[in-house]
């Protein structure tokens, strides 16, 4: 046997082992992500990236070679992002001494909701006189408005209420609302608006439609 066959042997023989070591991963759709999440024989239950799963597009891989069942090897929580492994699946696995990772393949729902919307917060304080708690409510730091529509957005407006009394009639009230809007809501989307909701004592004469 010549030197380059034996070479050619050895060389061979190595890729071999290396591409046994070295796990594949799994074939990822378009329109799908995925992650790697290393387990721990202490822990079950491991959170996505992404929150609004689409049910049943998921798919749990472990070590990239054998595909795990949904409600026996592993259970989802789609709303918030979660996968829970069975205790039966972690003690077979870590039998041995051996790293393992499970990799997850799935789709979701672009949105990003925070897990409270509130005009003001709660807060919790102490009177320095009596020890006793004092709970006050203070307004957030950005109002409701900023948070739905962006800091992008310039408004303006007033809100006017009125009484009218006289004699011989009897009690009206006036009110008015008006507000201008311009700005971004998004990269491809411009506002511009002119809102206004106003009563006006001043009553339309003539026969003219304009």
């Amino acid at each position: 046997m010549t030197f380059a066959l034996k070479l050619l042997i050895v060389v061979v023989l190595f890729c071999a082992l290396l591409h046994a070591q070295i796990p594949e991963t799994p074939g990822i759709p378009q329109g799908f992500q995925s992650v790697r999440l290393v387990l721990s024989p202490s822990d079950t239950l491991y959170r996505l990236p992404s929150e609004f799963i689409l049910s049943g597009s998921e798919s749990v891989w472990l070590d990239s070679t054998r595909r795990l069942t949904r409600e026996r090897d592993y259970t989802a929580d789609h709303r918030y992002g979660f996968v829970r492994i069975t205790e039966n699946v972690l003690q077979r696995i870590f039998s041995d001494s051996s790293a393992h990772f499970i990799f997850v393949i799935y789709k979701s729902l672009p949105l990003a909701f925070k897990p409270e919307y509130s005009l003001r917060q709660k807060v919790i304080t102490t009177d320095t006189s009596t020890g006793t708690s004092v709970t006050t409510i203070a307004p957030l730091e950005r109002p409701l408005f900023d948070d739905l529509f962006g800091g992008g957005i310039q408004k303006s407006g007033s809100i006017t209420r009125g009484f009218t009394i006289g004699s011989n009639r009897d009690v009206s009230l006036s009110s008015g609302f008006r507000m201008q809007m311009s700005g971004n809501l998004s990269q491809d989307v411009d506002i511009i608006a002119a809102l206004t909701d106003e009563n006006t004592p001043i009553q339309p004469e003539g026969t003219t439609q304009t």
